[in-house]
């Protein structure tokens, strides 16, 4: 029931957790309480529905061009444009092509609140990048984000 439910909603990401009978839980005033082995095999079946669900949300913007809001630098390493496009460096095949040096990677939000990373030239200002709209090709789908290249100037 409570995949039919989530389903319904059509969201794109949740969190689930295992109601528990620990004291001054509302699980402990149920007549009958599930039984735990119960209960987490029902919370398994229901965050692999819900992965499967991310997944597709993710996939269907590659290929799209959607506005980002740039938040912070990404946790990812600097990565130099000059070994950008050899194998085994942080952004591999999905570097984009510069003669500029150091590129940074940058991570933000799209309006429905996925993240993106993206790889940019720093940017001469006190702040960065943060804070800046600005349009995004989406490229990749990584396991729980979005990676893209600068498709437009910032606003």
């Amino acid at each position: 029931a409570t995949v039919r439910v989530v389903e319904g909603c059509g969201l794109a990401a949740s969190s689930s957790f295992g109601y528990s009978g620990r004291r001054r839980a509302r699980a402990t005033l149920l007549a009958h309480p599930v039984e735990r082995a119960v209960a987490l095999e029902r919370l398994a079946r229901l965050q692999l529905w819900q992965e499967a669900q991310a997944e597709k949300n993710l996939l269907s913007l590659v290929g799209q061009t959607v506005t980002v809001l740039l938040e912070t630098k990404s946790q990812r390493a600097v990565v130099l444009a000059d070994d950008a496009d050899k194998e085994g460096t942080t952004l591999g095949a999905n570097a984009p092509e510069t003669d500029a040096a150091p590129l940074e990677y940058w991570q933000g939000k799209t309006p429905h609140g996925l993240t993106v990373n993206i790889a940019l030239p720093p940017r001469g200002t006190e702040k960065g990048w943060s804070g800046a709209m600005l349009p995004v090709y989406i490229e990749a789908k990584a396991r729980h984000s979005l990676e893209g290249r600068k498709a437009g100037e910032p606003w």
